[in-house]
């Protein structure tokens, strides 16, 4: 097996685990409004308790490297306040209108944005295959929650700000893949990931009230932490990974697979039941994923 060969298919596999990680978020997050945890707290919580983790990885990461110039330090600042502090925030308030199942379709509209806004901006042509996997995938999305009950007041609110998070995150893996591939991808996640937690922190002391987190359950903490470590940290550095070996749109039709999960999670954690539509998209999802895996590996 050539190196290439094997580093495309390394990048697959870390991006298939990045998309398993990432897909106990909407879980933990449902989980912890339920309990009555406010979301921007929420939400502050996850991206405190992820700072020190980005800041230790950015620097370990580039330790020996080549520093940012000021202009791809601004760009790494914006666009990670677009793809990991306004998407996350956009996503969280949705999930307060939809349930987790409508969120996951919602969401994973971005890898088929991902993979034409990187043609629209001459990064090349998708092909036959990642064509087909994106359709594939996608087909996999709709059809694994095509039966799941749609409940809740302000549906259409719900389903508009999970779409904005939805645009926002492909805006940013599309923005962010260059820089990924100069840098390094873990590295400039994590720098990304900085920018954020920063914003978000600030974010949450404006908007919630002192008196708001005196009154917080339990949940908003434990669910909070992991939310942080195992929903945010290590996925969004192994995706940074990801990026930098396969590029924006292969790594995000792969993070197709993360739906799939999440109906498999709902089913364990909140009690919803997976139908039989919901294992014959999880289904289409891993094959979409798979047709990425035989991708021919080229720059």
């Amino acid at each position: 097996m050539s190196p290439d060969r094997r580093s495309w298919l390394v990048g697959c596999a870390i991006a298939a685990v990045a998309a398993i990680l990432f897909a106990t978020k909407g879980v933990l997050i449902k989980l912890a409004l339920n309990a009555g945890a406010d979301a921007t707290a929420l939400l502050g919580v996850r991206m405190g308790l992820s700072l020190p983790c980005f800041a230790v990885a950015a620097w370990w990461y580039g330790r020996g490297r080549t520093g940012l110039s000021r202009r791809e330090a601004g760009q790494v600042i914006v666009l990670g306040l677009v793809g990991f502090h306004l998407a996350s925030w956009l996503d969280v308030q949705g999930l307060r209108f939809i349930g987790v199942a409508l969120e996951r379709v919602v969401l994973y509209i971005y890898p088929p944005v991902v993979v034409l806004l990187g043609w629209m901006l001459g990064r090349g042509r998708p092909g036959a295959v990642l064509t087909a996997a994106c359709l594939v995938t996608w087909l996999g999305v709709a059809v694994s929650c095509l039966d799941q009950p749609v409940q809740g007041d302000h549906l259409a609110l719900g389903v508009a700000l999970v779409a904005g998070s939805a645009l926002a995150y492909a805006v940013h893996l599309v923005g962010i893949e260059p820089l990924m591939r100069a840098h390094g991808g873990a590295r400039v996640a994590a720098l990304g990931f900085c920018a954020a937690g920063v914003g978000v922190l600030i974010h949450a002391a404006v908007a919630v009230p002192t008196g708001i987190w005196a009154v917080q359950p339990r949940e908003l903490w434990t669910l909070g932490a992991l939310l942080a470590i195992v929903g945010t940290v290590i996925p969004g550095l192994l995706a940074g990974a990801a990026i930098s070996r396969l590029g924006a749109g292969p790594s995000a039709v792969i993070g197709t697979l993360g739906p799939g999960v999440t109906v498999l999670l709902a089913w364990a954690v909140l009690g919803e039941q997976p139908s039989a539509a919901a294992w014959i998209g999880f289904a289409l999802t891993v094959v979409g994923g798979a047709l990425i895996s035989v991708w021919p590996a080229r720059r």
